[in-house]
């Protein structure tokens, strides 16, 4: 049985949890787009977007 006091949640968990990460994967789950397209979607500078769309990828999401 796990102990739930000293579990960690999974990395998955944390990175879903991100607002803007929810955002662009909702936004993405609709239409594929274009880093320039979920900048103006979601308001946030290029540079933003793009760090969060790396850590989405490399966790395989």
């Amino acid at each position: 049985m796990v102990d739930m006091e000293t579990a960690q949640p999974p990395e998955i968990l944390g990175l879903l949890s991100d607002p803007l990460r929810w955002q662009l994967i909702a936004e993405l789950g609709r239409s594929d787009r274009r880093v320039g397209e979920l900048v103006e979607l979601v308001g946030k500078p290029q540079n933003v977007v793009s760090y969060h769309l790396a850590e989405l990828r490399h966790a395989g999401i």
